[in-house]
């Protein structure tokens, strides 16, 4: 972004001109991933990028709280749906872990490019939901310690509490949520009593056993609704 002007390069300009077929003279609005967005009058379409000249320019506040979800890891398929519906729904940061009943094994190449990936599913959801905020996804981490250091408040999905997620949630939002659910088969009770050791909250979403990449997505919508993000 230029003074006064937006320009779109790579994925961005051809899903603009091949996918959405914007033509020269149309007004387009283009969010930065931070909150701002713009209104502009496209001015050329070429090979290179898309230029466009901003006619309007306004800056949205964040929602409180942000929201967090530590995903242990689950197959690529089902984390890839994880992060959709997470964005999708006001996920503010993505921390895949790998918990004690993750199956997949991760060397570093394997976490970058599964890192890569996860943006890019991430930004194509922030657009479909035109959502200004882009979710940042966090590199693949070794057990707890990453989900530990996001702080608290921390809710874990955990099928034996007897605390139902609403009645955890303080009255008042705080500034950051942070939700944490496990792989398939759940966190194991180790890892529920060194989160509650941290000062997490182990909770229960009632009777239903959700599968894992539908337990995040509805925690966090959940979260999201009692706050007035959604609803």
């Amino acid at each position: 972004m230029r003074e006064g002007r937006v320009v779109l390069r790579g994925d961005e300009a051809h899903h603009a001109a091949k996918v959405l077929r914007v033509r020269i003279g149309e007004t387009i609005s283009v969010a930065d991933g931070s909150g701002r967005v713009m209104d502009a009058v496209v001015t050329k379409i070429a090979e290179e990028g898309l230029a466009a000249r901003i006619i309007l320019s306004h800056d949205l506040r964040a929602s409180s709280p942000a929201l967090v979800l530590c995903q242990g890891l689950t197959k690529r398929e089902r984390m890839d749906l994880v992060v959709q519906k997470s964005v999708e729904v006001g996920a503010r940061t993505i921390v895949p872990f790998v918990a004690q009943r993750s199956i997949v094994k991760w060397d570093d190449d394997k976490r970058r490019r599964a890192r890569t990936h996860w943006e890019g599913v991430a930004r194509a959801a922030a657009k479909q939901c035109r959502s200004p905020w882009l979710t940042s996804v966090d590199q693949v981490a070794d057990g707890l310690d990453a989900v530990v250091a996001q702080g608290q408040p921390m809710l874990a999905l955990h099928e034996e509490s007897k605390l139902h997620f609403r009645d955890a949630l303080d009255p008042d939002p705080p500034e950051r949520l942070t939700i944490v659910i496990g792989p398939e088969g759940g966190l194991t009770g180790e890892e529920v009593s060194e989160l509650e050791a941290s000062g997490a909250k182990s909770v229960t979403l009632g009777e239903r056993i959700l599968r894992t990449e539908t337990a995040g997505p509805v925690a966090l919508a959940l979260a999201a609704y009692s706050y007035g993000i959604l609803g």
